[in-house]
């Protein structure tokens, strides 16, 4: 469960700087292109990473030696949908700035 915690945490903080990144990308987007640029990319990096601990998340509750207490899927629930609600504003913003 510490674990899970923790992935939680990290993917929060993966989310928090990638949307700091991409309304960078967006307020420099037309007087500094090449800057909304590098934003931009650091942005999806940051997404990537958040993937990665997603990733392992999903793979210690899969792998758990047993079916993972209530509590344990009700907080991932919670968390997930939180998480993946986030992911999306994000690759909205991403989105506008690549004009899609």
């Amino acid at each position: 469960m510490k674990k899970i915690q923790r992935l939680i945490k990290d993917m929060c903080y993966e989310l928090d700087a990638a949307e700091h990144y991409a309304k960078h990308a967006l307020r420099n987007k037309d007087e500094d292109k090449e800057l909304g640029d590098v934003y931009e990319r650091v942005a999806r990096q940051e997404l990537d990473h958040c993937e990665m601990f997603h990733a392992q998340a999903v793979r210690l509750i899969r792998d758990y030696a047993k079916e993972p207490p209530e509590s344990m899927r009700a907080i991932w629930e919670y968390e997930h949908d939180r998480i993946m609600e986030r992911d999306a504003k994000i690759r909205v913003m991403l989105n506008l700035y690549d004009g899609r």
